[in-house]
Order: C-alpha cells, then structure tokens, then sequence
C-alpha cells in the first residue's frame, strides 16, 4: 500500500530530479534529448497509473492514448523548440481520445468520465513538454540572455518545498495552510538572491505551487484507488509534470523573450 507520506515523497523526489536534469541540460549543455528521456519515464508512470486512479472503464486504451500524446508532445518540444508545435500535439491527442471511445467495444459505459480522464491526461502530458521546451528555447540564437537558470532554479525549489511541506511530513489538517506558506518563503528567498526574479515575483510563484501542490495531494488522496502504486504514483506525478508549464512562464516572464 502507498501512504500518503510516500506520495509527497515521490512528488518531491521527482519535483528535484526534473529541476536538476533541466538545470543541468541548461549548464551542461548536456543534450536535451536527456531532458526529454526523464520527462518520458515520468509521462510513461503517469499514463500507466492515471486512469486506474480515476477508476475509468477502458483504461488500457486510455493510457495508450496519454502515453503516445505526451512522447509526441516531447519529441515535439526536443525539435522543434518552444511551444509552436504543441497544440497540434494537444488536437491530435483529443481526436486521439475520440477514436479511442469509437473503437470501444464494451458497450461504452460511462463514455464520458472516460473522455474526459483521458482528454485531462492528455493535457497533463503535453504541458510537461515546458521542461523540455525550456531547456530547447534557451539554445537558440534569437532566444538572447533567457534566464533559465533561474526560473529553474525558481521552480524547483517551490516545487521541491510544497511537495515536502504539504505531503510528505505533515498531516492533511495543516498542510493546505504550511506548504503555501514555506513554498512562498522559498520563492521570496530565490527572488532575493536574483533580483531579476524579484521578491514578490518569487513568492507568487512561490504560494501558486503550493496551492497546487497540497490541493492535488488532499484531492487524490480521497481517491479510493490511490492506496495502490500505480494510481498513487500516477497522481503524486501530476503536480510535477504541471509545472512544466510553470517554469517556462517563469523564465519567458523574467527575460520577456518573444517566442
């Protein structure tokens, strides 16, 4: 059985790995094709677990669909830089999430909770695309001085303290209220030691993440299903993969870097 400590646990862990890959990638000039292979493991943990967690019927199919979408939506991102290509990426997911209920040969029960868990895993997944895209934009020549390190850095620690905070150490009585608060402290420290980022820029960012961050854990963890590992991994996934979109707002925020 997976606790709720251990959920906040994987959402931390995985909230630092991503940052780093990314940061890395960035400062390394690592190949952003690393990037995009440790966003795809985790796209791939969250297409196995989400449609179990929502207790669709179809679920084979669903995640098929969730996985495809959000591997096309990384390659996407990986070559062709920035978020031009993803909302093709997004159409053809929910086309995708349509033929998918029109192949169904099982009479169809509850089409429509099953449409629509898939059309919100496919979003999930291609907003993910954000840690790539980052990392891609920030090569190329027009991109000028992006302060990706920043956002990055930015992200990550926010991320990293209101999954800590809000999930892995303290009860659900008080972490709706402690991860905001320490995920906003967090920010409002980054936004001191950049201050292109900004005090209250950072804490803003800061308290965004851990509404998101402790509201998605209180809420899946009503789900019946998220005792089991994949649907618990599935939903301690979906915050990080989130941010993606996050972090690439942030840093085309702070360099306004026309896209």
């Amino acid at each position: 059985m997976m606790t709720a400590s251990m959920r906040g646990g994987i959402t931390a862990l995985a909230s630092a790995l991503l940052a780093l890959a990314a940061f890395l990638a960035h400062e390394m000039s690592i190949q952003v094709y690393v990037v995009a292979a440790v966003v795809a493991v985790g796209v791939c943990f969250f297409a196995a677990g989400w449609p179990r967690l929502l207790g669709v019927p179809a679920q084979r199919g669903s995640g098929v669909v969730i996985a495809l979408a959000g591997l096309v939506g990384l390659a996407a991102a990986a070559t062709a830089g920035g978020f031009r290509a993803l909302n093709l990426v997004l159409a053809g997911g929910v086309i995708a999430s349509f033929v998918h209920q029109m192949l169904r040969t099982d009479g169809r029960p509850r089409i429509v909770e099953s449409l629509s868990s898939t059309v919100t895993g496919v979003i999930v997944v291609t907003l993910s695309a954000g840690w790539v895209s980052i990392v891609t934009r920030a090569s190329q020549p027009e991109a000028g001085d992006h302060p990706v390190p920043m956002a990055i850095i930015l992200v990550g620690a926010c991320s990293l303290t209101a999954a800590t905070i809000g999930g892995a150490f303290f009860p659900r009585r008080i972490s709706p209220y402690l991860s905001p608060l320490f995920a906003g402290i967090a920010g409002a420290a980054i936004g001191i030691l950049f201050p292109s980022v900004g005090l209250w820029a950072g804490a803003a960012t800061g308290v965004g993440l851990g509404i998101l961050y402790a509201g998605l854990h209180i809420l899946f963890g009503l789900f019946p299903a998220s005792g089991r590992y994949r649907p618990a991994i599935a939903a301690a996934l979906l915050p990080v993969l989130s941010a993606g979109i996050v972090v690439y707002i942030v840093a085309r925020t702070i360099a306004t870097v026309v896209v």
